[in-house]
């Protein structure tokens, strides 16, 4: 009689020890990731009269390739003088830091490669520069383009993707005092740029991996000093929501991600266990009777 008391005592035991186990931390899990990011050739906008031209793109997007998609956008010519403007399409060199470099606006696109550990600490999977140089105000001035974006996961089962494209609108203001009433930077003036999709930047993803749920969550993080030349950042977040960088400097703002897995809140697993203890509590009652 007192085997079939116990037997379903140490059943439920071992079920609840189970179930509680579930709560322990697993093994660490890590994922290879690929962010490629570039500037959408025909996306953009200018000033000029035709709307689109005196924009230039030069650069494979790193990472893997994206069709049409480029690192680097320029335009613009330098004050005073207005010689060498920026030409329309793809050119050969950078307007960042080609030998035009010193002539033109210019934004870089930057996707990284990396390794990131489920539940470990965030990893930045992208950049975006502005080199900010006082240009004349009769060359094309960008007025907004496309952020062409593909996130992977290549060693997730089954393989993961975000495709998205995010519009960027820009405001090249003209370099001559009062500036506007938001200037973080403190230059004459501040150029100022909105991310307009910044609401799918930072929006949350989720993905399967054999089996599992895991979330990713993004975060937008402002360097002090921007990684092109070690100079103190120019990009500043104004009161008004907007982006802006300040003239004669580079600005960088970075993404940054983190993984985490989905499971069962643990007061639930308790819950489970509770009730698989009470359930054999009855049955030890009704063979007792």
């Amino acid at each position: 009689m007192r085997s079939k008391v116990v037997r379903p005592l140490l059943v439920a035991a071992g079920v609840f020890a189970m179930v509680a186990g579930a709560i322990l931390p697993a093994a660490a899990l890590d994922f290879t990731y690929q962010q490629s990011t570039g500037f959408l050739l025909g996306s953009q906008t200018s000033t000029a009269a035709d709307g689109t031209s005196g924009i230039e793109f030069n650069g494979a997007t790193v990472a893997q390739p994206i069709a049409n998609a480029y690192m680097d956008i320029g335009w613009g010519a330098r004050f005073p003088g207005g010689a060498n403007p920026a030409g329309s399409g793809v050119v050969a060199t950078s307007p960042f830091d080609g030998p035009n470099e010193g002539d033109r606006s210019a934004m870089r696109l930057v996707g990284l490669t990396g390794t990131i550990t489920v539940g470990g600490p965030a990893v930045q999977i992208s950049s975006i520069y502005h080199k900010n140089t006082t240009i004349i105000d009769t060359a094309p001035r960008l007025t907004s383009v496309t952020i062409r974006s593909l996130l992977e996961l290549t060693d997730s089962i089954p393989p993961f993707a975000d495709p998205d494209d995010i519009p960027i609108a820009f405001t090249e203001t003209q370099n001559v005092e009062p500036c506007g009433p938001i200037n973080p930077a403190g230059t004459v003036c501040d150029d100022r740029f909105a991310i307009l999709g910044a609401g799918d930047i930072t929006e949350s993803l989720f993905f399967t991996h054999n089996g599992d749920n895991f979330r990713i969550d993004f975060t937008i993080v402002r360097p002090d000093f921007n990684t092109i030349d070690g100079e103190p950042n120019q990009a500043f977040l104004g009161a008004d929501g907007f982006f802006y960088s300040g003239e004669g400097g580079i600005g960088e703002l970075q993404v940054w991600m983190s993984i985490v897995q989905l499971v069962p809140a643990p007061s639930s697993l308790l819950l489970l266990g509770l009730g698989l203890v009470g359930s054999a509590i009855a049955a030890r009652r009704r063979i007792g009777a």
